[in-house]
């Protein structure tokens, strides 16, 4: 009985059919063709329609073209194993592999089962990322094989499909002919293969990746050559630079050679009639005499048999032998689907391997032009991968080699917000350092100076003896006074087992040569000492230098100004012939050398002296007192006190005079007189006179 069930999955019967033809081919190609006709007994009928499917004897056909008129429905149906043209396998499960384990990668999640009659192993780069239908003929390729479809779902794999039991059949004698095509066009019984010499292949370290070659030239000769002759039947020469020896050679070559007609001949006799598909048949074409008189003589084998419906089963109506056929319909429809594929296709993947290398790629296409790709290349000294964006200019890539191994990613061109960036990182590790680097560059437009440029760079090494890292910045625009500018800025720092040093340095260059300013920083520590540096110089040319260096046993400060702030203990010598000392509190252990001045600063504070001999406190209301608790002697040749001077608390006062007139003081000669002076000068004396003792009263 046969069905069909529409896309609702209705299923009715077909009753009324005419010339229902089953046709079976060699190539794996399976069709159903039939007229059906409208009949109150034929139910189906109404269900035909594009992409039903009609089952019969296990077997099930998508309609795939109908032509309907009035009264009937004529079908063509395909096999629903070619619906799997639209099938895909997106992964890639290329390598060496039994046939059985490629067609598990093939046939996985399609509903479909299969068996193999096959037991070998291939290599197969790629293989994947295409539709099931596909990936079968490229197997078949691959593995030299046929393939059948059988009923519920199953495809049989096998060298050949059918026997060979020396069956002959003579053209006029036991066969009737119902169509024939013969053509020995492109006959040819010789061929020359040739491998020519070649030059060896070095790889950059000067090692030999290819072997030098002398070359070689072969002949094989068709055993047709016997009956077709070899004159003027001789091949275009096959040249080929990567076949290694003659041995192989000859199997390309007779692979190669088409020594016999290519011939097909449609036939209904009845003992062909039960022979099976592909089944090998010696044919003697008596049309067609060979040199030596003898009628063309080949072995062809069972290419199609067509069956067709009667009393409710497929009989064998006619059968194709020959060793070509035309392309079915089977082969038009499912060639224009898969091109179709082919065209939506995006991606691809390859392997190309050598002695020497082997590179392993996927690529993504726009169009025809390659958008992004991903490679691994492998070599005996290498392994390198690569991973590209060509529509947003980005890329990485990683080496390995037995000294290094180096990583590095470029972002070019990449716009944000209007700012054009460039991108870049580095890293390598070999067993002597480690190296990482960054680098960035910027272009974009500033509304006040017009186009700017900055460039970015940041590094980093780590050795068994050293630390090194470093950043620098440089920047550049245009200014209406000045023209170009130039800023640079960086910073390093090094460290060693011994040593670290540090190191910043800003400078910015206008177009007139002139440096504007410029800041340096330093510091150097090693063992016993630490310095510090810093170093300014200006728009003028005036060039400021600070340096503190400290060791175990003391610290050096030099510099124009020096400004303590907070308690500042000393507990040796403090001297500053130059300029002055601010600060709130000063403890003093040994001696002080000011130059210019100490200044107390703020409401308090407090100058103390070595042993608590002299201590200076700054008060809240702006005085100041002195607290002495030895002797307190001024060694000055002058002293001036701006504001009053009181010492009525003082037991004693020596050569010293209060008044109430402002400016009067008091000299004595050191013999009897006493000289009186107003703000300094003198405006006259006393005579002293000379105490008498005892003796002489």
């Amino acid at each position: 009985m046969i069905y069909v069930t529409d896309l609702n999955d209705n299923t009715e019967p077909l009753n009324h059919l005419q010339r229902a033809e089953k046709v079976k081919e060699v190539n794996g190609a399976l069709s159903l063709m039939f007229t059906s006709f409208f009949h109150a007994n034929n139910p189906g009928h109404s269900l035909i329609a594009e992409e039903s499917i009609v089952s019969v004897d296990g077997y099930d056909f998508r309609i795939k073209k109908i032509r309907e008129e009035a009264f009937k429905k004529e079908v063509v149906a395909l096999s629903t194993y070619f619906d799997l043209v639209g099938h895909w396998q997106h992964d890639i499960y290329g390598g060496t592999r039994t046939l059985d384990q490629f067609l598990a990668f093939v046939f996985d999640g399609t509903g479909w089962t299969y068996t193999v009659d096959l037991q070998k192993e291939m290599y197969i780069p790629n293989f994947g990322e295409n539709n099931v239908i596909a990936l079968v003929d490229e197997l078949t390729k691959a593995f030299d094989c046929k393939y059948q479809i059988l009923p519920n779902k199953t495809i049989h794999f096998a060298r050949e499909i059918g026997p060979d039991n020396d069956a002959q059949f003579r053209f006029g004698h036991n066969i009737k002919t119902l169509s024939i095509s013969v053509d020995s066009t492109s006959l040819r019984t010789k061929i020359t293969g040739i491998r020519p010499p070649s030059e060896a292949v070095k790889d950059d370290e000067g090692n030999v990746e290819i072997p030098h070659h002398d070359g070689f030239r072969v002949t094989y000769t068709s055993p047709y050559a016997e009956k077709y002759g070899t004159k003027n039947r001789e091949a275009e020469p096959i040249i080929n630079d990567e076949v290694q020896s003659e041995e192989e050679m000859i199997e390309i070559l007779k692979a190669e050679l088409n020594d016999y007609p290519e011939t097909s001949i449609e036939l209904d006799i009845e003992e062909l009639t039960n022979k099976e598909l592909g089944e090998r048949v010696w044919l003697i074409y008596e049309p067609i005499k060979m040199s030596d008189g003898s009628f063309m003589e080949f072995q062809t084998r069972i290419l199609k048999k067509t069956s067709v419906w009667r009393n409710g089963r497929f009989v064998t109506e006619s059968v194709v032998v020959g060793n070509t056929q035309t392309k079915s319909i089977t082969d038009i429809i499912v060639d224009a689907e898969i091109e179709i594929s082919k065209n939506k296709k995006w991606t691809r993947s390859r392997i190309e391997q050598t002695n020497s290398r082997i590179t392993l790629a996927v690529e993504q296409f726009a169009g025809e032009m390659l958008d992004a790709y991903a490679l691994i290349e492998l070599t005996a000294t290498e392994i390198r991968t690569e991973v590209a964006d060509l529509a947003e200019d980005t890329n990485s890539k990683f080496s390995q080699t037995a000294e290094r191994i180096t990583m590095e990613v470029n972002a070019l061109n990449q716009e944000i917000d209007g700012v054009v960036i460039d991108m870049e990182s580095k890293f390598s590790v070999t067993a002597e350092s480690i190296r990482a680097s960054v680098r960035e560059s910027k272009s974009y437009t500033d509304n006040e100076v017009g186009e700017v440029r900055s460039y970015a760079e940041a590094e980093f090494n780590v050795t068994a003896e050293a630390i090194t890292s470093s950043v620098r910045t440089s920047k550049s625009y245009t200014d209406d006074k000045v023209g170009n500018v130039q800023s640079n800025m960086s910073t390093q720092f090094n460290q060693l087992s011994g040593r670290i040093n540090a190191k910043a340095e800003a400078t910015t260059v206008t177009d007139l040569g002139r440096r504007v300013g410029t800041v340096e920083w330093s510091l150097d520590a090693v063992n016993e000492e630490i310095s510090q540096t810093v170093k300014t110089s200006d728009y003028n040319g005036e060039t400021m230098i600070s340096r503190i260096n400290q060791t175990s046993s003391s610290v050096k400060i030099q510099a124009k100004n020096i400004t303590l702030q907070g308690a500042v203990t000393v507990l040796s010598e403090l001297s500053n012939d130059l300029g002055n000392i601010y600060a709130g509190n000063i403890d003093i252990s040994n001696d002080i050398r000011v130059g210019r001045n100490i200044t107390m600063q703020g409401n308090s504070g407090s100058l103390r002296l070595p042993g608590n001999s002299f201590y200076l406190e700054s008060l809240s209301n702006g005085d100041a007192e002195i607290h002495a608790y030895n002797d307190l002697t001024y060694t000055a040749l002058e002293h001036t006190f701006n504001g009053r001077v009181d010492f009525s608390r003082a037991r004693d006062v020596y050569g010293v005079a209060t008044s109430d007139t402002n400016g009067l003081g008091f000299a004595f000669n050191g013999n009897d007189r006493v000289y009186v002076r107003i703000n300094g000068r003198d405006v006259g004396h006393i005579t002293l006179e000379k105490e008498r003792t005892k003796n002489e009263n």
